[in-house]
């Protein structure tokens, strides 16, 4: 059996860049073979992702570590970080392995494993937790951040609205690097009717990216220097009974990426709805 390949921790040049711009990179389009073309416009790379289950056990690596992208990323001094998944519709199992103790050690020990020869960060992607495990997602970073190399940065994404109150962001601040704000998915696959999945600040809308940004500052008193505001690369296309936007669904949406969304463009046209300030187009 090969001795595990050590990576040699760097020290990273500033970037020429005013802000951390931080880009998730999903395990399939590794598989596509595609790594960024412009990698002096990433500050950190995240791989997608690790799943876990409630007892804190990785039950899919899903490729972690490529050793390829790893080099291909440190040569141009970005670091890579793990995304830790646990998707749950309705909170119960995050709360089993947020509520035990024991699985959060177990969980914590994993991430170390993870990042024992590869990698420089760890991001955790909870959705969704619900407000009667608040405190405990507090505990589990606080023995996260206790637990792991002052060289490695934590960061936790948030929902663009944190419906179930789950995120004491004052707390949670003092044990996480920063906070990815998802802003999106202000409508979604089984929206009613269509709209923009990232509407900037609409004056018809109740929730867009500017009131998740507010609402994101004020629990963290108005500090928003561990804040990444994250924007999506996709949109979704429906069949719907209209032309216009806010015409009834009529079935599930479909994704699309934003290269296929570009190369459509060109096809049918690119309209600018002023409201959420965003492009789209119809057919």
């Amino acid at each position: 059996v090969p001795a595990k390949r050590r990576i040699q921790r760097r020290v990273y040049h500033p970037s020429m860049l005013q802000k951390t711009i931080y880009g998730f990179y999903p395990f399939w389009v590794y598989n596509w073979g595609y790594t960024p073309s412009r990698w002096d416009l990433v500050s950190r790379l995240a791989y997608f992702s690790c799943e876990i289950d409630s007892l804190g056990n990785v039950i899919n690596r899903r490729g972690w570590c490529p050793v390829d992208l790893l080099d291909e990323a440190h040569s141009h001094n970005v670091p890579l970080d793990v995304v830790i998944t646990l998707f749950d519709t309705d909170g119960s199992r995050i709360h089993y392995l947020l509520s035990d103790s024991l699985n959060r050690a177990n969980l914590i020990d994993n991430i170390g494993q993870l990042l024992l020869d590869y990698g420089e960060g760890v991001n955790i992607d909870f959705e969704l937790p619900t407000s009667g495990d608040s405190l405990y997602l507090v505990d589990f970073f606080r023995e996260l951040k206790a637990s792991c190399d002052p060289r490695y940065s934590i960061s936790l994404d948030l929902p663009p609205v944190d419906w179930r109150d789950a995120f004491k962001l004052d707390s949670l601040a003092s044990y996480v690097d920063f906070f990815f704000l998802m802003a999106y998915g202000y409508y979604g696959p089984y929206s009613s009717v269509t709209g923009p999945i990232a509407p900037f600040d609409d004056p018809t809308e109740t929730y867009d990216v500017t009131n998740s940004v507010e609402n994101t500052l004020a629990g963290l008193d108005g500090v928003g220097e561990q804040v990444i505001l994250g924007q999506p690369l996709y949109g979704y296309q429906w069949e719907c009974d209209g032309s216009e936007r806010g015409a009834n669904t009529l079935a599930v949406g479909v994704p699309l990426f934003y290269y296929e969304a570009a190369e459509s463009v060109g096809v049918y046209g690119r309209l600018w709805d002023e409201l959420s300030s965003t492009p789209w187009y119809r057919y």
